[in-house]
């Protein structure tokens, strides 16, 4: 099945990444508040200082909810629970994460098939069916995102992520620093989860003009079109598939071990940084830029 508009401006997106990542000599980082638009000036809002979090409330940062230290007071929920454009607003959660998850799941599952028994447009539907995807990616990336933050807490006093000692003993519950959570995720994965206009110096739309001023210079100075990016893609995705045949461990079901091969490459990445770890270069991104090229790759080939 050929990929979708959706997929085409994740790919552009990709392109852009990889202009920025060539041409600036400083990595802005993305900031999970400016994927949303602001809150409407009269909501009735809840003002949060709070400075530690717990590791699902982490995961639910790092997944783009809980944003910022004002959210709504009041949300939008359906008569099929919390819809997937609330998630930023939430202010907490309530219960489990994993509950959340399943709860935002049904919620949207529960949407598309209203959706098919009132014969909506096609163009509905798939706007319905992508959403469901989106969900299902929420719940893999959270579970991503609880084995990475074990496995730098099993660290110990090497660990970038601290714990809030205070928080911990108080509530009997191990909560994480947002600051160290923060710096971590930034190293990790190249987003950040504090809004960078709260930093001092910085300002997000001096960074945002300069990236847009930095794009176009490359552009004109003979930057990639579309179809060279998708060639470049296919290629990338070809070099995955060759690579997954011939390394033991690297493919699963007759294709290629997405997973493993990011973190290969991730620990390539390392070692070629003399042992730290290489902006740009986290598993997730990398397994991100996998699985866009094996998406242009697979548009390229016949509909069987």
């Amino acid at each position: 099945m050929r990929h979708g508009q959706a997929t085409g401006r994740r790919v552009r997106r990709f392109i852009l990444e990889i202009f920025l990542y060539c041409c600036q000599p400083q990595i802005h980082f993305v900031t999970r508040k400016e994927q949303y638009p602001m809150s409407n000036p009269e909501d009735d809002v809840i003002i949060s200082l709070r400075t530690s979090f717990t590791k699902d409330e982490a995961v639910a940062k790092l997944l783009g909810w809980m944003q910022g230290p004002i959210t709504k007071r009041v949300i939008n929920v359906t008569e099929h629970g919390i819809p997937e454009n609330q998630l930023p607003e939430l202010s907490s959660l309530h219960g489990s994460l994993q509950n959340t998850l399943n709860e935002v799941l049904q919620a949207a599952r529960a949407e598309l098939i209203d959706a098919a028994e009132e014969g909506a447009p096609d163009d509905v539907l798939k706007e319905k069916e992508e959403a469901v995807e989106r969900c299902k990616e929420y719940s893999q990336k959270a579970h991503e995102y609880l084995l990475d933050i074990d496995d730098e807490l099993s660290k110990g006093r090497d660990s970038l992520i601290r714990i809030d000692q205070f928080e911990t003993e108080r509530t009997g519950i191990p909560h994480l620093t947002l600051k160290s959570l923060d710096k971590w995720a930034k190293e990790q994965y190249g987003i950040s989860l504090l809004d960078d206009s709260s930093e001092p110096g910085h300002n997000k739309d001096e960074a945002k003009e300069q990236q847009s001023e930095e794009v176009n210079e490359n552009n004109r100075k003979g930057g990639l079109s579309r179809t060279k990016a998708d060639n470049l893609l296919t290629t990338f995705a070809l070099l995955v598939e060759g690579f997954s045949e011939q390394a033991s461990g690297f493919r699963v079901n007759e294709r290629p071990n997405v997973s493993q091969i990011a973190k290969r490459l991730e620990e390539l990445a390392t070692k070629a940084n003399n042992g730290e770890n290489l902006k740009g270069q986290g598993h997730e991104a990398i397994r991100d830029r996998i699985n866009e090229a094996l998406d242009v790759k697979r548009s390229k080939l016949p509909e069987k």
